[in-house]
């Protein structure tokens, strides 16, 4: 007897230059969503996927750094989130020994169906195999499901913030900096 039950087709991969434009649609629904308090709504009306995929495409294929990587989740054949590991940058971490979660998005429609934690598996993984002992990333710290999602996976709020401004009559974005022990 062989089981019938369809087994969902869902993995995490290294983006490839073709995927450029989906990643750049991914990253401007959930900001459309996301952000929609913060950035004005002129300015994430006028951005389209293939405004933004130029970079995602160097982005891709020519990483700043051979430890820098993105990753994309995928549903059958489409994209519906990604991340970005990397060296940690300006973290006031141990060099060498922290790397970052740079980003890690799932488009807005896709939630809630594991892509988040299958990228942040894989995004950890990469940064295991790179020699790192730590990882950092950040949230908007009103972000009550993010910070429970990465609270959840080990990650803590190690004191860390930023504010991120967009400009005049926009609101501000307070982020937190979590991290997490990388154990074997």
């Amino acid at each position: 007897m062989t089981d019938q039950t369809p087994a969902a087709d869902v993995s995490v991969r290294p983006a490839r230059a073709e995927d450029a434009l989906s990643v750049g649609a991914v990253m401007l629904a959930a900001w459309r969503r996301q952000y929609a308090d913060v950035l004005p709504k002129q300015a994430l009306d006028q951005l389209s996927p293939l405004a933004v995929a130029d970079d995602w495409k160097r982005s891709i294929t020519a990483p700043p750094t051979p430890r820098h990587a993105v990753l994309v989740a995928t549903e059958g054949a489409a994209i519906v989130g990604y991340a970005v590991a990397a060296p940690a940058g300006g973290s006031g971490a141990t060099a060498g020994t922290v790397g970052e979660i740079v980003d890690l998005v799932v488009d807005p429609d896709h939630t809630r169906a594991g892509h988040g934690s299958r990228l942040l598996a894989a995004s950890i993984d990469h940064l295991r195999r790179h020699g790192y002992t730590e990882a950092i990333t950040w949230s908007g710290d009103k972000d009550r499901v993010r910070l429970r999602f990465l609270e959840s996976a080990g990650f803590a709020d190690d004191g860390g913030s930023r504010t991120m401004d967009s400009g005049p009559g926009t609101a501000s974005l307070r982020q937190v900096r979590l991290g997490a022990t990388l154990a074997d």
